[in-house]
């Protein structure tokens, strides 16, 4: 028998779970602040409920979900003169991780978790200010949600798994026509001397000994999506110029050898150049074997070229009566 414990917060769950929990989360986020910080970034009119599951004899959660709960108003009038204001609520089981699904379980448990879940979703259906509920899930729990109907289906970047000992045999192992192209953007990159990767231990050391440095310091500590980056990252890349910089490269360290990374372009810088300095520095961390993008991100033929795998997701929804 699965149970589960409901939280209105991040902060509410028990400390003691965090480990655990980040085990099971190894693949779709660096660590548990990174959903601490996004919700407390959340609009105003969104809250968040959190539930851990666990086996019938594991002190230990097997199972995750998250939904977020955007709260909304209508109004609708009565006897053509009276207007009453209505509070409706949508729901949407997903998480600012990897692959953004709602709902993550130990593989052991996939089956029997997928099926208390599914009872938690019903109780929420039956509340009238509900007006719309989703779940982002994987192919493996679509069976037990039979009674959702598919909305959408999407292939999300998995990982890049290290199956080489350097960045050089890994260039090696790519396709002719890969290679090639890596190597027209390496060559683009030091064409001009004045371009090159840079690579920090903290955020403010980015901006030392640049012209315009102390400026565009300033400017992004006002970016809240930056600041949540700033507060986990462990390592910075840049794309930059000896007066500022171009674009950035977050890495952050998960559990198990797990490694990840975010993009963020400040000026247009092709997003394959970032995704090659992400690599390359994969490929020095030695306790490192799995690179991830933080964020969902498309698959494409270009990282399938690249040797990253993709992962199916389904976006379900209620059937409507």
């Amino acid at each position: 028998m699965i149970i589960s414990q409901k939280y209105h917060s991040s902060a509410e769950i028990d400390p003691e779970f965090i480990e655990s929990l980040e085990l099971l989360m190894r693949e779709q986020v660096p660590s548990f602040e990174w959903i601490k910080l996004k919700e407390k970034s959340a609009p105003k009119n969104t809250h968040f409920s959190y539930f851990l599951f666990f086996g019938e004899a594991c002190n230990s959660p097997i199972g995750y979900g998250q939904l977020s709960i955007i709260n909304k108003e209508s109004e609708s009038s009565l006897l053509g003169f009276f207007k009453k204001t209505e509070k409706e609520k949508e729901i949407h089981w997903i998480t600012p991780s990897s692959t953004g699904e709602g709902l993550v379980f130990n593989p052991i448990y996939i089956k029997d978790g997928a099926i208390k879940a599914r009872s938690i979703l019903s109780e929420y259906l039956e509340r009238s200010e509900v007006t719309q509920q989703d779940v982002v899930a994987s192919e493996e729990l679509c069976p037990v949600l039979s009674d959702y109907e598919q909305v959408s289906s999407s292939q999300l970047v998995d990982a890049l798994v290290k199956n080489r000992s350097s960045y050089e045999e890994y260039m090696d192992s790519l396709s002719d026509a890969a290679s090639k192209k890596v190597q027209g953007l390496w060559k683009e990159v030091y064409k001009n001397k004045d371009y090159r990767i840079g690579e920090y231990p903290s955020f403010k050391e980015c901006f030392e000994y640049k012209k315009n440095g102390h400026k565009q310091y300033k400017e992004l500590k006002k970016d809240a999506e930056i600041q949540d980056c700033i507060k986990v990252a462990d390592l910075y890349l840049t794309f930059e110029g000896p007066d500022e910089i171009f674009a950035f490269v977050f890495m952050f360290h998960g559990k198990q050898g797990q490694l990840f990374f975010k993009t963020h372009a400040l000026e247009e810088v092709e997003e394959e150049i970032l995704i090659q300095a992400a690599i390359m520095r994969f490929y020095e961390e030695e306790q490192s074997d799995k690179l991830r993008f933080l964020e969902p991100h498309q698959y494409s033929n270009n990282l399938q070229e690249l040797g990253f795998t993709y992962k199916n997701l389904i976006k379900l929804k209620a059937k409507d009566d």
